[in-house]
């Protein structure tokens, strides 16, 4: 399924399976684009991969694509979720884990808003 943006005159661009297409608007037909210096800014949010096998020992060499700064958080949530179970219950401790873990997601969130960056090239293809 294929999403698509007309929302400029001169040019379309459209996403499909994982990728992002943009063409140029030549009267009534679509044609590539002609300009070979053209700059184009992305913004995009990646999605970590899960980690494959069946046994904790299958992960072991693997590492996560999460954020470095976002592992403490995990942990936090998880510290807390384990001082909610009735055989280990603590309910200060768990609402300062999961302050801490509120705390952390704040800080990601404003890290995800910030603007990177990036040089793209356009290279024209001929449908």
């Amino acid at each position: 399924m294929s999403k698509c943006s007309d929302t400029h005159d001169k040019y379309l661009w459209y996403v499909e399976r994982d990728s992002i297409a943009l063409v140029e608007r030549d009267g009534a037909e679509l044609v590539s684009v002609k300009d070979a210096n053209l700059t184009l800014g992305v913004t995009g949010v990646k999605r970590a991969a899960s980690f494959d096998g069946d046994s904790v020992a299958d992960h072991l060499d693997q590492v996560s694509e999460l954020p470095a700064h976002l592992h403490l958080a995990i942990a936090y949530k998880t510290i807390a979720e384990f001082y909610r179970d009735p055989r280990n219950l603590n309910p200060q401790m768990s609402q300062f884990y999961e302050s801490e873990y509120k705390q952390l997601i704040l800080e990601g969130k404003k890290h995800a808003k910030r603007g990177y960056l990036g040089n793209f090239t356009i290279k024209p293809q001929d449908y």
